[in-house]
């Protein structure tokens, strides 16, 4: 699957020594307004694609995402068939398994931008509700 513009959200995660230095990125639209919860990765070493065996928990499209380099990503809120999301997955960088983590939005949006100070917290802001 072509990058293309209906992947809406990405979190990176770059380090240096032996560590795996990747982008991930997912959710998105195809088809006209269906909904996706494909993740797919990008090794910076040879611009490799793969897809995660692991989507997001639900289809959506328009989440926004933030990242604890080399630690996890996080894909949050979103637009899904049954209205706007409050869901945060959480995807282990080491591994790429996915969890769906109890905190959740305070509101359920999409659009939003999202900022991290990596290692303390990440953060999301704006957005459609």
């Amino acid at each position: 699957m072509p990058l293309g513009a209906a992947k809406a959200a990405l979190f990176g995660a770059a380090g240096g020594g032996a560590a795996i230095r990747a982008g991930y990125f997912g959710g998105g639209r195809v088809s006209g307004w269906a909904p996706v919860a494909t993740m797919q990765k990008i090794l910076f070493s040879d611009d490799t694609i793969s897809v995660l065996g692991t989507g997001l928990s639900i289809a959506r499209s328009a989440p926004a995402g933030v990242a604890d380099s080399l630690v996890a990503g996080y894909m949050a809120g979103g637009n899904t068939p049954s209205g706007f999301s409050t869901s945060v997955d959480k995807f282990l960088l080491a591994d790429d398994t996915r969890t769906t983590i109890s905190s959740i939005l305070a509101q359920a949006r999409k659009q939003m931008a999202g900022f991290s100070n990596s290692g303390t917290a990440g953060y999301w802001a704006g957005g459609q509700d």
